[in-house]
């Protein structure tokens, strides 16, 4: 959607930073690449730790959107529904943590 419909998160992106279409096409190539990352076994170890990286900073988006009650597609989202993307967030961080994991130890086995 970041290449689709690029301007539906640029309200999402903190004034602070500037440059919102940047930011946005940045992260859908980050999204893409560090995805593709993961589906080869010798860069998975890395593009799960860098994704963990990626969904920390991202998450100034999600703080900016729900500090600020920014719509995100004409929805202004209820602070349940913001805990439960938080949470969700930390599921993927805990996924990508599991992920980083998996080549060590598949090599401590060996």
């Amino acid at each position: 959607m970041h290449f689709i419909d690029p301007l539906l998160f640029t309200p999402l992106v903190p004034e602070l930073i500037g440059a919102p279409i940047f930011w946005v096409y940045l992260s859908g190539v980050a999204e893409v690449a560090l995805g593709l990352g993961l589906c080869v076994d010798r860069s998975r170890p890395y593009a799960s730790r860098i994704i963990i990286l990626m969904l920390l900073v991202l998450y100034s988006a999600n703080l900016n959107m729900w500090l600020n009650d920014i719509p995100f597609n004409g929805h202004v989202m209820s602070t349940g529904e913001h805990v439960v993307r938080a949470l969700m967030q930390l599921f993927l961080i805990m996924v990508a943590l599991w992920l980083s994991d998996l080549k060590m130890t598949e090599k401590s086995k060996q």
